[in-house]
């Protein structure tokens, strides 16, 4: 049975069971939601187990009946009940029930009698059956309750007979705490048992009701002990007796003499029996006196003459006491019972009839009864007729005021354009006019134009009134009529409910308050879809009517409290609502009016009627203003009505506004709409299985069924999107198919919202899967290498460009031990520092390549290679034919002119700002060290990178030269280099670029003690962590050998794949329709008249006169930073300035913390008592002047921003919304490519721009400069705010013109993959036509194309016939954008990887795959065995070879190499390969074995390469053969280590030869293990004998590549190609995980370098 027990310390309602059911509910949906959540991350929910299911549910059926609808009531249900065919109790006798029956009688009846004659055998049968082998307690033992329980059904003897005493000493005693109905229901449940017996029954109802047996004296012991017995058993007494004998040598049976002739033995053996005889006869008669004493309590103690002789008689009496007592209180119990049967036989008797308890079959259930409801419900209510009103609702006495004359509004564009704002937008227009160019920048500014005519038509000139001094007045008596018509509409239903039920019962339960709560939200949920549908016309038009009638009570309410704020209260007036929607079609509306205290506006309406239903159904965006409700209106309205039960309502939103936009549609949504928000947090982290993939097919279709809402971001829908095709792609057919099954179901059934279309619809916005295994960058390590010899070169040269063109370049005074922080403003100064650049490397080269060596003539030619972007046959072939074209030589050439005429270095130089455009995110997940993109100053993206490898390089590089490395970085760092074998030299290369107050003693390696931690903190750390060495080698060796990696395949999506066409349209607006021209082709622009205004109304508000523009003054030395400069100019300015808007990301030395102290310290107590601010969590918080932090929402100052300064950084000035006093003036900031869009976004935080607020643009020098250029001013004329709109549109058109070559080719994309998926009936060969080609050679990224190059790529591989394809190509005409050059694209894209990237990224290492199974195979087993190789083996495979999967082999032939050298097929298998993963895209650099151990047989001509694992498991084998040699082996990495290719460390097996091994094959395995110090000059000559490279100086007559290769072939080993850059590949990438070792004997070596006897010195 379970027992329910009330906490008394918690509420009532806390403890309900339908509270417990809702908990349960939401326990089990986040159960279901747990597949989104990555392994570790997902919180377990506690399970309920304080109730038993079966039991609360009946319980809630049940208490049902006490309950009213609404509350409990519909937890009624007859589907458990059902009809007996032949119950158990019906035409039988039960014995068991009429014994209860007796049982019950017999306390029950007034007469005391027994229903039987007490039988002269009862005692025996007692004695014998309940007590003659138990222990029975005495009266005082404790009873349980003597109530129902179900032990007693069990056998009542093995209850009973313990408690016999205390039942009759309770039971006749008559207490307080025992009723005769409690005996009763004890009594009948004892006799209910199957082993009960009445007579026993009736002794126990004796004791409570008969004299008789009261007056029976109970014995007053504490325990009887009866199976013990009640007599003296002799045998018992005997040995009690025994146990207390005395020993022999204490009697006097042991001092017996000696007889005559008697020996030892006989005397001992005549003293024992002696006394043993005197013992049991003393024995005997102690035992015979003492049964001689019976019956007593306690017995007298013998005293013949022999007991004390032979028994110890105090010990003996002791053990017997206590028995005797036993006895005796057992034979007292007796008696006892003895006295209760006779007792009991003396009594009355009176037999009691049983009833016959047979019951008829009952008549057949009514057929109402199981649809009868037993409450009276909601439904009942409205199935009575609907009340008539015969009330109007009150109208507003001033609904036509105007706004007042003399407002700055009224003056200006709040009602009419004036002049003075009409010439400048005219004079905009003009000048916009003349810099256009292209045909998409000349619509532009037509378009503009229109929206200029079409804002004076607004906005027509109209004469302004002012409110009535009875104003006040008018409001507070219509809000009095308001509250008054309100209390009637109550009133009228509440009669309604009352009076209109029909029948009796219904009216009881109405009088009874058993009838639905109702109340104001009663009558409001009417509203609802749900219940809209199941009302009368009537009663429809009463819930209208209610609900209107709120709505104007609640603007009664604003208007009284708006009575003070003329302008405020004239907007509002305004605002009639309800005039161009009807909310008897949309009662929804209504309902959200009502719950959200608003009143939706006619153009959110607008808005909202072309969000329903686009025209001609077609995916749609629209503009609407900011501040206009888009988020908090509009989609929640829309969203509502779409989501039908039979369409799938998707809310499009950015990660940014994700979390704002959730909370915003279940603050609107969630209350009386009673629409669930759901999520679809996908992405490729999670391992679906599938069953979980079906449970995500469930929960959709439950969305749509329950008319909820689907709330998701652009990469969710996407990566779903793309995991159905990878999970093809690798053989997961079942999830795959399950997949884009369900794909399909989103593609027909979703119906998408997309808010700040702008953002969602981005061009910067890809999705990527990689595909494939990871593999090492191409010219790795060498690509960063030549990076950071470039960057030096450029902090070399960009003071002396900054002295010829101070203007166009930014560049710190270089001090010791930085990097010079370098920003190029203009193009002169990025063609000047290029030059400077590229001259340095013709005239002197660079290390590992080796120009200078050149003619003259072949330098002039690499100039012009590596710094013309566009280049001639002739200037092509004058490089690619020349000598100095080698395999050695190629790809860095191509790198350089990548990074300098690519633009790769300008690009970083000048487009990416430190700390504002990217930068190192330390708390990114997964974790990576390289930079990122920064959405905005100090804000990170979440999960986008940069796509070209070369500009993440770059760009790494630069972000750790300006902030230098942290602690756990500069540790890492030293740790790594005393494990490197150049650590002095290495130190040395830190030490040069160090800091100036380095001490001496720390400029050699020698002088540095890692450990002690706070010496290299004070003393080290401030010096090294800028130094460009440590940088570079930190950068070289933990950074890029472990995270520059790239993948051969991809499968990627783009904005495009949201807007594709649907059998249900896509909608959505934005702000703003600057990006229009960049929206996929299948989503269009909509133009609505109405919102053609908005454009130039906006241009209009910052046209007025109270906005102003401040050229930033420059900062001198005396005014510290330049944050510093910037907010002490904003706060000294006047008008005085309350809000900063750093939209252009000027402030950057200081966090938004130090923002606000920094500007609270500077500015006036009286007036600023706190700084408003974003903290680095996205949380908005308010900083006081006792400088405590806080959540603004839960601070004072919430309501008192006019007591407040406001600092939003560039990510805050779009989406916050703040309501700040009229009268504030915002410090606009200016900075490099802000468009448009953003600057009008940032001015628009200012809600009442135009309408009292205003801003003052702050220009910097930078900024001066580029407007100056624009505008083409004198440098002497001030700015006007015209100036700076001119220049924003500007970089909005340099905007769109970078964006258009990724847009077309996103759409091009979109176009060939379209029609490949075809849900599950998709197949395999169609999922691989999504397969892109990721990681791009140097070759194809660089190398120049003439126009008659056969590798240029076709014309034809863009298929004009498609019209979308010739309609991309149109558009990108119209701006003058045909360059479809992949460098140049590559490099300016960001692509969102989500966490969509494979798992070795998110920590660093390749992709986990599976091990191989390790195999000893039989043809090695007789090798060792024999010591002779099998013809045509299967296992022992050339060594060089088995590389085929590598990088390496693509660049020689790797058949040419010498075939000595095996390696057994276990040592090659390390891993499985990925399902599903074709030869081309796997790679094996990252899974190779390291060289450990080496198999020699007797003819010594053959090394074999083992695997640790066949050396161990045959470990014994070989140390038994006469034929091998099993040696160990280790190449030399470090040049104080020994070499150890003699092969004679530690051998195993047959003794090894005295004679040498082959030089030929000793070279071989130490090339293959990566070897890379040599011993000698003579082994340097010989290995370049075999490789076939010079070793000395050229002589005449020989031709030697660049990279030392001797043409023609002339090496040992006959290689017809130079090995060089393979062995390069073979030694960085695979030997070494990416880290450089040019300053190795094999690096130099390779890198063309001759080694002289100095290096072995």
């Amino acid at each position: 049975m379970q027992r329910i027990q009330w906490d008394p310390s918690l509420p009532v309602l806390s403890q309900n069971s339908i509270l417990y059911t809702s908990v349960v509910d939401l326990f089990d949906q986040a159960r279901t939601g747990r597949l989104f959540y990555c392994q570790g991350t997902y919180s377990e929910q506690p399970k309920l187990k304080l109730l038993e299911p079966q039991l609360l549910e009946r319980d809630l059926m049940r208490t049902s009946l006490f309950r009213v609808s609404g509350f409990g009531a519909e937890h009624f249900s007859p589907r458990y009940d059902r009809q007996q065919d032949q119950p158990r109790d019906r035409s039988q006798t039960s014995a068991r029930g009429q014994r209860s029956f007796v049982a019950a009688t017999l306390v029950l009846r007034d007469q005391a009698a027994l229903h039987d004659s007490t039988p002269s055998t009862l005692f025996q049968h007692l004695r014998q059956n309940y007590f003659e082998k138990n222990i029975v307690h005495g009266p005082d033992h404790t009873l349980p309750p003597l109530r129902y329980d179900p032990t007693w059904l069990n056998d009542p003897s093995s209850r009973l007979p313990a408690m016999w005493c205390s039942l009759h000493s309770s039971l006749a005693s008559s207490t307080e705490w025992i009723t005769k109905f409690d005996v009763m229901i004890w009594l009948s449940t004892v006799a209910f048992s199957e082993a009960a017996q009445m007579n026993v029954v009736e002794v126990l109802a004796a004791f409570y009701r008969m004299q008789g047996l009261k007056s029976v004296s109970v014995p007053q012991r504490t325990k009887f002990q009866l199976s013990e017995g009640d007599f003296p058993l002799s045998s018992k007494l005997r040995k009690l007796v025994q146990n207390a004998s005395r020993p022999f040598h204490t009697c006097p049976d042991a001092l017996l003499p000696r007889l005559d002739g008697e020996t030892e033995r006989q005397l001992r053996r005549r003293r024992a029996d002696r006394f043993e005889m005197n013992q049991a006869d003393a024995v005997s008669k102690f035992t015979q006196e003492l049964e001689n004493d019976w019956p007593c309590e306690r017995p007298r103690t013998p005293t013949s003459p022999t007991a004390t002789t032979y028994i110890d008689t105090s010990k003996a009496m002791t053990g017997v006491s206590e028995q005797f007592k036993i006895w005796h209180d057992n034979r007292c119990f007796y008696q006892y019972l003895k006295d209760v049967c006779a007792a009991l036989a003396q009594q009355i008797i009176r037999r009691i009839s049983t009833p016959d308890y047979s019951i008829a079959q009952p008549a057949e259930e009514p057929p109402e009864a199981t649809s009868f409801v037993r409450f009276f419900s909601t439904k009942d209510i409205f199935s009575s007729p609907a009340p008539r009103l015969t009330s109007d609702p009150p109208k507003i006495p001033c609904t036509s005021l105007r706004e007042p004359m003399g407002s700055s509004v009224g003056s200006s564009v709040g009602s009419s354009v004036d002049t003075k704002v009409a010439s400048r937008i005219n004079s905009l227009c003009r000048d916009l006019r003349t810099q256009a160019s292209s045909k998409c920048e000349k619509e532009y500014v037509v378009q503009l134009e229109h929206s200029f005519t079409a804002l004076q038509e607004f906005f027509p000139n109209t004469t302004t009134a002012r409110l009535t001094y009875d104003t006040v007045e008018s409001i507070e008596v219509y809000l009095q009529d308001c509250k008054k018509y309100f209390q009637y509409l109550n009133q009228v239903l509440a009669e309604a409910t009352r009076g209109r039920v029909q029948q009796a019962h219904r009216g009881m339960a109405t009088s009874i308050q058993n009838s639905p709560r109702v109340c104001v939200m009663f009558w409001l949920q009417q509203l609802n879809e749900e219940n809209w549908a199941k009302l009368s016309d009537d009663w429809r038009t009463v819930m209208i009517r209610y609900g209107l009638a709120i709505t104007e009570l609640q603007r009664a309410h604003r208007l009284f409290r708006l009575s003070n704020n003329p302008l405020e209260l004239a907007d509002d007036i305004r605002n009639v609502g309800h005039q161009n929607w009807n909310p008897y079609s949309f009662p929804e509306s209504l309902l959200l009016e009502v719950e959200s205290g608003m009143m939706i506006r006619e153009v959110q309406e607008e808005i909202a009627s072309h969000m329903r239903s686009p025209p001609n159904a077609r995916n749609s965006m629209m503009q609407l203003n900011m501040g206009e409700g888009k988020s908090t209106v509009i989609v929640p309205i829309v969203a509502a009505y779409l989501a039908n039960g039979y369409r799938l309502v998707r809310v499009i939103v950015a990660k940014s506004q994700s979390k704002q936009m959730f909370q915003m549609l279940v603050a609107k949504l969630g209350g009386l709409l009673n629409r669930r928000i759901y999520h679809m947090p996908f992405s490729r982290a999670l391992k679906l299985t599938q069953n979980e993939v079906d449970a995500i097919r469930t929960m959709y279709e439950e969305c749509m069924a329950n008319r909820g809402i689907l709330l998701v971001q652009p990469e969710h829908i996407l990566s779903f999107k793309l995991m159905g095709i990878e999970s093809l792609l690798s053989d997961k057919q079942g999830i795959g198919k399950s997949l884009l099954s369900t794909q399909e179901f989103f593609d027909s059934k979703s119906r998408d919202i997309v808010d700040e279309s702008d953002e969602n619809f981005s061009v910067k916005f890809e999705l990527i899967y990689t595909m494939g295994t990871q593999r090492p960058t191409e010219l790795s390590p060498e690509r960063w290498k030549i990076a950071h010899r470039i960057l030096a070169l450029v902090s070399r040269y960009a003071a002396e460009v900054k002295r010829f063109l101070p203007d166009s370049i930014e560049c710190e005074d270089q001090r010791t031990g930085r990097f010079s922080r370098v920003r190029v403003l203009r193009d002169d100064a990025g063609s000047a520092l290029v030059d400077l650049v590229a001259r340095y490397i013709c005239k002197y080269g660079l290390t590992g390549f080796p120009l200078a060596r050149q003619s003259q003539a072949a330098r002039d030619a690499v100039l012009q290679y590596i710094t013309e972007p566009k280049l001639t046959a002739e200037n092509i072939s004058a490089v690619e034919d020349g000598d100095f074209w080698t395999d050695l030589t190629k790809d860095p050439l191509l790198l350089l002119r990548g990074l300098l005429a690519g633009g790769v270095l300008r690009f970083a130089l000048s487009s990416k700002r430190w700390r504002v455009n990217f930068g190192v995110d330390p708390n990114r997940n997964p974790k990576t060290r390289l930079a990122v993109p920064f959405r905005s100053k100090d804000s990170p993206s979440p999960r986008s990178e940069f796509s070209h490898p070369d500009v993440v390089i770059v760009l790494t590089s630069l972000a750790y030269y300006y902030a230098g490395l942290d602690v756990d970085d500069f540790f890492d760092t030293f740790t790594h280099l005393l494990r490197s074998d150049q650590a002095e030299g290495e130190y040395k290369e830190w030490v040069k670029s160090a800091g100036p107050d380095l001490e001496k003693a720390f400029h050699q390696l020698v002088g540095v003690n890692v450990k002690d931690r706070f010496q290299c903190l004070e003393k080290l750390y401030p010096n090294l962590r800028f130094s460009p060495g440590m940088i570079n080698y930190f950068l070289a060796h933990v950074v890029f050998s472990k995270e520059m990696k790239e993948f051969p395949q991809k499968l990627s999506v783009s904005g495009w794949d949201l807007g594709q066409v649907k059998p249900h349209p896509t909608t959505g607006f934005s702000g703003t329709n600057d990006s229009r021209q960049v929206l996929p082709l299948d989503v269009e622009h909509l133009d609505l008249p109405s919102q053609k205004h908005t454009n130039a109304l906006v241009l209009a508000y910052l046209l007025q006169d109270e906005n102003s523009v401040d050229a930033l003054p420059l900062r001198t030395a005396s005014q510290g930073s330049d944050t510093e400069h910037l907010i002490n100019t904003i706060n000294n300015a006047s008008p005085p300035v309350r809000v900063i808007l750093d939209v252009g990301a000027q402030i950057l030395e200081l966090d938004n913390r130090e923002v606000a102290e920094k500007w609270l310290g500077m500015s006036d107590e009286r007036l600023s008592k706190a700084v408003v601010f974003f903290r680095h969590d996205e949380e908005l918080c308010v900083l006081d002047r006792s400088g405590r932090v806080e959540l603004l929402q839960v601070s004072p100052f919430v309501d008192q921003l006019g007591d407040c300064l406001i600092y939003l950084d560039e990510a805050h000035t779009r989406g916050t919304d703040l309501k700040l006093p009229r009268e504030y003036r915002a410090a606009v900031t200016l900075g490099a490519h802000l468009t448009k869009d953003r600057l009008v976004q940032a001015c628009m935080r200012m809600r009442k721009l135009g309408k009292g607020q205003s801003v003052v643009f702050y220009i910097p020098e930078e900024i001066q400069t580029r407007i100056h250029e624009q505008t083409c001013k004198p440098h002497d004329a001030k700015f006007t705010i015209a100036d700076v709109l001119t220049w924003t549109i500007s970089e909005t058109w340099a905007d769109l013109r970078r964006s258009m070559p990724l847009w077309a080719t996103q759409g091009r994309r979109f176009e060939d993959h379209k029609h490949l998926l075809h849900g599950v009936r998709t197949t395999r060969e169609q999922a691989e036509g999504f397969l892109e080609d990721e990681a791009q050679t140097i070759d194809c990224r660089y190398r120049p194309r003439s126009q008659t190059s056969p590798d240029a790529p076709p014309r034809g591989s863009w298929d004009t016939s498609n019209q979308s394809i010739s309609r991309i190509i149109a558009r990108c005409q119209d701006f003058d954008t045909m360059n479809f050059d992949s460098a140049t694209l590559q490099e300016e894209q960001e692509r969102e990887l989500s966490p969509e990237i494979e798992e070795e990224r998110q920590i660093e290492r390749p992709a986990p795959m599976a091990p191989e199974t390790h195999q000893i195979d039989q043809e090695l087993v007789r090798l060792i065995q024999t010591g002779h190789f099998e013809k045509r083996s299967r296992i022992f495979l050339p060594a060089f070879q088995q590389l085929s999967s590598c990088s390496a082999a693509n660049l020689v032939d790797l058949a040419q190499f010498p075939t000595e050298l095996l390696v057994t097929a276990d040592f090659i298998r390390t891993v499985k390969h990925p399902p599903g993963l074709s030869p081309a895209s796997y790679t094996s650099e990252s899974f190779q074995r390291p060289v450990q151990w080496v198999l020699s047989t007797m003819n010594r001509r053959q090394l074999v390469v083992l695997s640790p694992f066949e050396a161990n498991a045959l470990l014994l084998t070989i140390s038994q053969s006469n034929c091998v040699t099993l040696h160990l082996y280790s190449p030399r990495l470090n040049s104080s280590y020994q070499p150890l290719d003699a092969l004679d460390l530690y051998t195993v097996g047959r003794q090894p030869s005295p004679e040498p091994l082959p030089r030929s094959l000793i070279v071989q395995l130490n090339l293959f293990a990566g070897q890379l110090y040599l011993r000698s000059v003579n082994e340097y000559v010989e290995l370049c004998e075999y490789l076939g490279l010079a070793w000395r100086a050229t002589e005449d007559g020989e031709v030697v590549r660049a990279d030392g290769f001797i043409v023609p072939a002339s090496g040992k080993w006959g290689l017809k190609k130079s090995p060089v850059n393979s062995l390069r590949v073979l030694l960085t990438k695979v030997r070494r995980n990416c880290e450089g070792a040019e300053k190795t004997h094999l690096g130099k070596v390779l890198g063309g370098s001759f080694l002289e006897q100095s290096d072995f010195e």
